[in-house]
């Protein structure tokens, strides 16, 4: 689950599933789709986050219903491959970009 929770200005803390993003008001990273990736190019730098496939598909559900303007919408890639894996991009409030990858099992994190 993704929430946010107020901290200490100028800062906001997030439960990304278990582990915290803390996000910091300032000058933002540069990125550009720099980042080949099969045949996309995705933004460097990103956060990524990794999850077992039901909590990404619930993630994914929750950020369609709420009208997320993704970078890449959710999507599998490496169909039927070692390393198959869902994924989606999408920015932060403040533009910072984000990766969210679900894989059936863990162990194919490092597959390809």
């Amino acid at each position: 689950m993704v929430a946010a929770k107020a901290a200490a200005p100028p800062r906001v803390d997030f439960d990304f599933d278990g582990h915290q993003l803390s996000l910091h008001l300032g000058e933002p990273f540069k990125t550009e789709r720099t980042g080949r990736v099969g045949d996309q190019l995705v933004p460097m730098p990103h956060f990524g986050l990794v999850l077992e496939f039901p909590a990404w598909r619930a993630m994914a559900d929750r950020l369609l219903a709420a009208h997320t303007e993704f970078v890449l919408p959710p999507q599998v890639r490496y169909p039927g491959e070692p390393g198959e894996q869902w994924t989606m991009f999408f920015c932060d409030p403040f533009g910072n970009p984000l990766e969210v990858k679900g894989f059936h099992s863990l162990e194919g994190l490092y597959a390809r």
